[in-house]
């Protein structure tokens, strides 16, 4: 007698069997927490913000030990007559030395590998052309597209590795913030210099560390400027930030010419011969200075800085002159009191919110002292 063919039971765990007993109501609402346990996940999981741009986590290096990487900005304004609109253009050029030896020359230390990038104001990053197997010194050129937007680099990144003398391979990573916003006008004045006294009384002597010029020249369209930063002494370490604005007639700032790593052992630093056009209407320029210098105690750094301020049409043709101001400006005075120029639209809200707590808790402590005072009375 032939055997019936038997079909194996697949057996469901518990919660299988929970579903396969559910109704439809229940199985399409199953379906829809699970859809919606996907969309949570999907949500967690995705970048807060489409738009953000990593940008690495470098520090700004004051004394690098051998290796020395300056930036100039150089932005070219050029006026386009046929569509009647100025176009920026950002020359970037990076200069890396070496550390000065005992014979008081560079030795010419082997660059294995320099890279540079920088975060741009269009909230994206710009990552220029590598640089393999040069010695020092040497000078690169790249070229930032800032367009009619005028679109301009905020912060540069650099990462240099390198040969010291001994064939010893050294990486070194560095962050260089751009002053693209011209800040406090108010503390800007005609002074150009850094100072100190040497000597006491009557008989000490005020000895300029630091003195920064412009010189401009003008024809039918364009100013012409160059800027100048001399210092006293360029043997021992230090460290210049500068950056320098345009400012026009109705008070818009274009940032100019600035330099940022600045160090050299043996001359000053000079950028002549850039233009910038009189159809934006140039009238004042802007400095600001930061110089750094080692501090008297071990690993310690002072700063020192300049803002400068001088009419265009005060500026001589050499910057080995100094200008004939029309407008003396003195050196601003600054309250340490309460800086009330300075609150900005999140500061006044919190103190007038901390003004009425404090006159709500005073109303409400005063009404508590009265009541009890009454109940005292009422009582007796």
């Amino acid at each position: 007698m032939k055997k019936k063919d038997t079909i194996p039971q697949l057996k469901l765990g518990p919660v299988n069997e929970f579903i396969a007993k559910m109704n439809r109501p229940g199985f399409v609402m199953l379906i829809t927490f699970y859809l919606a346990i996907l969309v949570l996940i999907i949500f967690l999981v995705s970048p807060k913000n489409a738009n953000l741009v990593i940008q690495p986590d470098y520090e700004h290096f004051i004394f690098p030990e051998e290796v020395h990487t300056s930036i100039q900005l150089t932005p070219r304004y050029v006026y386009n007559e046929t569509t009647q609109a100025v176009k920026l253009t950002h020359n970037v050029t990076t200069t890396t030395q070496s550390t000065f030896n005992e014979l008081n020359v560079d030795p010419r230390l082997l660059i294995e590998r320099f890279m540079i990038s920088s975060y741009l104001s269009s909230n994206r990053m710009k990552y220029f052309s590598d640089r393999m197997n040069y010695q020092t010194k040497i000078t690169h050129s790249y070229v930032v597209d800032g367009g009619e937007d005028f679109i301009n680099p905020e912060t540069f990144y650099t990462v240099t590795k390198y040969q010291d003398a001994l064939g010893v391979s050294h990486t070194e990573h560095s962050k260089e913030t751009v002053m693209i916003d011209l800040k406090d006008r108010s503390l800007f004045s005609r002074l150009n210099t850094l100072t100190h006294f040497e000597g006491e009384g009557d008989t000490a002597t005020e000895i300029v560390d630091l003195r920064v010029n412009f010189e401009a020249t003008e024809d039918a369209n364009n100013y012409t400027l160059g800027t100048r930063i001399l210092l006293n002494n360029y043997t021992h370490q230090y460290h210049i930030d500068m950056q320098s604005w345009i400012v026009s007639i109705n008070g818009t700032a274009y940032p100019f010419v600035g330099v940022y790593g600045h160090w050299s052992q043996s001359s000053y630093y000079r950028q002549t011969n850039v233009a910038f056009p009189k159809i934006l209407e140039p009238e004042y320029v802007y400095c600001e200075l930061h110089y750094y210098v080692p501090g008297e105690e071990d690993s310690s750094i002072e700063e020192q800085t300049i803002r400068y301020m001088v009419r265009i049409a005060n500026l001589p043709n050499n910057v080995s002159t100094e200008p004939t101001y029309t407008d003396e400006r003195e050196v601003p005075v600054v309250s340490t009191i309460i800086p009330w120029d300075r609150i900005n639209l999140i500061g006044w809200p919190i103190l007038i919110g901390v003004a009425v707590a404090g006159v709500v808790y005073y109303t409400t402590t005063r009404k508590k002292e009265s009541s009890s005072d009454s109940s005292t009375t009422n009582n007796q």
